[in-house]
C-alpha cells in the first residue's frame, strides 16, 4: 500500500461522519440573503445560490428550488492534508449510482444526496471504510 493511500485510508477511518436529520434545498436567488443561518450563501456575480434547511426556505426569496436533500458531514482529523478525500466520497457514491453535491468548509466537508437515497449513500460510504 502506498503512503498516500495509507494516509487516505487512515483519514477515512478517523473521520467523524454525521447524517443530519433535517432536509435541505438548493435555492436560486436574485440576491444573496442578508440574514445568516444558511448552510451556504454564495454569489459569483452572475448566480446567487443558497443552501438552507427546510425550515428556512420560505424566508428566502428565490426563483428556483432543487429539493430535498439530506446532509452528511465529514469532520476530518486533518483538513487540507489528505489528497483524494473528496474523491473517495464522490467515487463511492457515484459507484453506487448516486448523484452528490459537495460543499467544503474549513474543518468539514459536506455531501448532499437526495433524501430518498440516503440509506444507499450510507451503505456506500460504510463500504468505503467511513464510520456512520
Amino acid at each position: 500500500m502506498s503512503t498516500s493511500l495509507s494516509k487516505l485510508s487512515k483519514t477515512i477511518y478517523l473521520t467523524d461522519v454525521r447524517v443530519y436529520k433535517g432536509r435541505y434545498a438548493y435555492l436560486r436567488c436574485n440576491t444573496t440573503p442578508s440574514d445568516g443561518g444558511h448552510l451556504l450563501a454564495f454569489s459569483n456575480g452572475a448566480d446567487q445560490t443558497v443552501v438552507t434547511c427546510e425550515e428556512r426556505v420560505d424566508r428566502v426569496e428565490h426563483t428556483g428550488i432543487e429539493a430535498w436533500y439530506k446532509l452528511i458531514e465529514f469532520r476530518l482529523p486533518t483538513p487540507f492534508q489528505t489528497p483524494g478525500f473528496i474523491a473517495a466520497i464522490t467515487t463511492s457514491l457515484s459507484d453506487a449510482g448516486l448523484n452528490v453535491l459537495v460543499i467544503s468548509s474549513f474543518v468539514s466537508d459536506y455531501a448532499l444526496v437526495h433524501e430518498d437515497r440516503v440509506d444507499e449513500a450510507a451503505d456506500a460510504l460504510r463500504n468505503r471504510g467511513f464510520k456512520l
